[in-house]
């Protein structure tokens, strides 16, 4: 790993919020010629750091500034604090270079995001904050945004953006309008109030997550080049899991949907499959013969889904037949 990234990633615990700088890095890296920063930037020579206060005064920014109007993490700590009297100091900041390009405001008691307007960043996380209102976020060259389980139903001042990851599970969103034509490969939208899910034919989508949404026309997902589709509990029915067969699919949740038949899979090399076996009435023996399968399961238990020998085990012995009611 480039000697930037590791030190961008270094003080961000925890999977998720390793991920929440993986696609800024890469913009980043893109910028240097390439995939890898594979120069020389050493330990003793890079200056830029990432800093993580939780509580009291933060220390001074060991950052180096490029000018006296650099905005360092202890200015940003001050600002968030005075609009958002909750916050405690314990928002997580990537600089690069001196600038702060990721930040991770989770679980911070933050709503004011004012304190961020005008900034550069390409990373931000949201998750489990009260943050309602996403203007101060105009025109930022936002590439990943995570604001789900928050109080945001507005997404209008993100149109534009370079995202390319987007969450907004958990949220009262219901129009998502506003990304038409925005360069987002991955979409999260688990448990929203979205209904029309027409713009998406107009994104360049590998991954869609649509659990639990109240969506009753999927003829949009026709034309997509998606490698993981998330149906759960949706009216996802078997004329529209015929439109998945041109797709790349490797990975699809149809859990407690609509499908009764399962043969339009027959020319897909899934690896995963979650789908609910007592509502199957024909098409099962596709699944069975499906030699790409690698994890088949009735939902999407973590850490890991059945292997395809111990899910037909199970099966076979009535584990996932419903109680009569």
């Amino acid at each position: 790993m480039p000697t930037i990234a590791a030190r961008l990633l270094m003080p961000f615990k925890g999977t998720r919020c390793a991920i929440l700088l993986l696609v800024c890095l890469t913009v980043l890296a893109s910028g240097c010629g390439g995939e890898d920063d594979g120069a020389s930037n050493s330990a003793g020579t890079d200056s830029a750091q990432t800093e993580t206060f939780k509580g009291g005064d933060p220390p001074l920014p060991v950052a180096e500034s490029s000018g006296e109007n650099q905005l360092t993490p202890r200015m940003l700590h001050e600002w968030l604090k005075e609009k958002n009297p909750e916050y405690e100091n314990n928002a997580q900041f990537g600089p690069q270079d001196g600038e702060i390009i990721a930040v991770s405001l989770r679980d911070t008691g933050v709503t004011d995001l004012s304190p961020l307007a005008g900034m550069k960043l390409q990373s931000l996380d949201l998750f489990q904050t009260k943050v309602s209102d996403l203007s101060p976020l105009e025109g930022m060259p936002l590439v990943e945004l995570m604001a789900d389980e928050t109080a945001v139903s507005d997404i209008s001042p993100l149109a534009g953006m370079p995202l390319k990851t987007l969450w907004l599970n958990a949220t009262a969103v219901e129009d998502i309008s506003p990304l038409k034509g925005m360069p987002i490969e991955k979409l999260n939208l688990f448990g929203t109030k979205v209904v029309d899910i027409s713009v998406i034919a107009t994104l360049p989508l590998n991954t869609l997550w649509l659990r639990d949404v109240p969506v009753k026309d999927f003829r949009p997902l026709k034309g997509l080049y998606l490698d993981s589709l998330d149906v759960q509990g949706t009216a996802f029915g078997d004329d529209d899991l015929a439109l998945l067969k041109a797709m790349p699919v490797l990975r699809l949740n149809i859990a407690d949907t609509q499908v009764t038949d399962l043969t339009s899979l027959q020319n897909l090399k899934l690896t995963r499959l979650i789908f609910t076996p007592d509502r199957i009435k024909s098409g099962l023996d596709v699944v069975r013969s499906m030699n790409s399968l690698r994890e088949l399961d009735v939902t999407f238990r973590e850490p890991k889904r059945l292997a395809p020998p111990e899910f037909w085990s199970q099966h076979a012995a009535g584990a996932f037949n419903k109680p009569s009611e």
